[in-house]
């Protein structure tokens, strides 16, 4: 079976985590994840996810030490994947939701001090990273990145049909879908709900025909016996 890991609480620099760990807060860090990944030794992993993401640098880290891991990911996200905790998902081989999950996805924050000249910097370095993280997104999508930074623009929330229709998660867990088949060219594949469809045609097509039969068969009988006492009718003397 993979090996699970819970990626829950605050994304977190990796010297932030014994700190929350002492405190009992919920926290995920880049070492944390790198231990368990280490652990792991290359067998298929899971992740659990339900966090409001962090600190964004810690996100690109646990980011990129996914995409670098050798076996396959799985991520589920069990309530929230949002901001950081999102580009953490995208790292992911399948991307799991539930029905009753979020994604989110914004534009990334900061807080500075000083003159016009700082608050411009700060500005640009937040477009740059904005872009960094659209990356991402556009990875896991295909999504035009233009159109990823509109989105982030307006702090977008995805419920789980949404995230699926936009290729942030590959499947959405607890609902029956169509049974995946292969086969060559030429060969016709009906898919469950067409197979479903059509017997349901058949079955009525043949309730409907046995109908028709059983009508005429008494109508048979009918004749039958009225030509058999007509014959008898005949037959008889009367004074």
């Amino acid at each position: 079976m993979p090996k699970k890991f819970a990626i829950k609480g605050t994304i977190i620099p990796t010297n932030y985590q014994d700190v929350y760990d002492w405190f009992g807060l919920e926290g995920t860090s880049p070492g944390k994840l790198a231990a368990f990944l280490d652990e792991a030794g290359g067998e298929d992993v899971t992740l659990e996810i339900n966090s409001p993401g962090g600190y964004v640098f810690a996100g690109m880290e646990m980011y990129n030490r996914l995409k670098m891991y050798t076996g396959q990911i799985t991520a589920i996200i069990m309530s929230v994947a949002a901001s950081a905790a999102s580009v953490i998902t995208c790292a992911a081989d399948t991307v799991q939701m539930c029905p009753v999950s979020q994604i989110m996805i914004h534009r990334t924050h900061s807080w500075t001090e000083g003159d016009k000249n700082d608050m411009y910097k700060t500005a640009d370095d937040l477009a740059k990273l904005d872009d960094a993280i659209a990356n991402a997104y556009t990875e896991k999508t295909g999504m035009n990145k233009e159109d990823v930074l509109k989105m982030m623009d307006v702090t977008t929330w995805m419920g789980p049909e949404e995230a699926k229709e936009k290729n942030f998660v590959d499947e959405i867990l607890f609902q029956q879908e169509e049974q995946p088949a292969a086969a060559a060219d030429g060969v016709v594949m009906l898919t469950t709900a067409q197979v479903a469809n059509l017997t349901a045609k058949m079955n009525a097509e043949l309730k409907a025909k046995e109908q028709q039969e059983k009508a005429a068969l008494d109508l048979l009988r009918q004749k039958y016996n009225y030509l058999n006492l007509k014959g008898e009718n005949n037959g008889q003397k009367t004074v």
